[in-house]
Parts: structure tokens; C-alpha cells; sequence
């Protein structure tokens, strides 16, 4: 399998029927990079092939936008999650979530 293939294997998509995969890759990878300034100020930078090197990259389609949601592989660290607009292809700023995911305590440690 090549390089190009395998790592939107890696991507959890969920996608009302019909919707291709392709385009949806398409729209958000063109919006993270028109947005990469804005995205930059929350530590996130390049594309999604970038972001799987260190998070689970889940796509949830929703009537209006795409919802894409970020988690640690590590479980600890930030998450976010926010709406890619269909009909501008943009990202709503205005719905940009960040949260602290802090692993559970040993045993030992309580």
C-alpha cells in the first residue's frame, strides 16, 4: 500500500451516504491550509497527514459543515475539535474547542 494511501486509512470517517471520501479530504486539507495562521495560534500546523503523526483524526459530516475532532495517540495533552463550513470551505473560528486530556493516576500514585 503506498505512502498516500495508508494515511487516510488512518482517518475515522463519519459521512452520510453518498459523500466521498476524496472530497471531503479535499475541502478540509484546502481549509487547513487557508486557515493554517489561525490554526498556528493553537499549535496546529499542516495538514492532516501532519496531524496523524500524533492524533486520531475522526471527520463527522453534519448538515452545514464538516466537524473534525483531534486526540492525543498518548492520551494526554490538547484536544480540539471544530466545523469546517461546506458552503465556504472555510473554518468557523467561532467554533473552536480545545480541551486538556490528563491520563488517570496509577494505583500507586492515588
Amino acid at each position: 500500500m503506498s505512502d498516500e494511501c495508508s494515511w487516510k486509512e488512518k482517518i475515522l470517517f463519519k459521512l452520510k451516504k453518498g459523500t466521498k471520501k476524496e472530497k471531503v479530504l479535499d475541502v478540509v486539507n484546502r481549509a487547513l491550509e487557508m486557515d493554517s495562521e489561525f490554526l498556528g495560534k493553537e499549535c496546529l500546523y499542516g495538514g492532516l497527514k501532519d496531524y496523524l503523526e500524533d492524533m486520531y483524526v475522526k471527520i463527522i459530516e453534519e448538515r452545514n459543515c464538516y466537524f473534525i475532532d483531534l486526540n492525543p495517540h498518548s492520551g494526554e495533552g490538547h484536544d480540539f475539535g471544530f466545523e469546517i463550513k461546506k458552503k465556504t470551505g472555510r473554518i468557523d473560528k467561532d467554533s473552536m474547542m480545545v480541551g486538556e486530556l490528563i491520563s488517570e493516576p496509577d494505583d500507586d500514585e492515588a
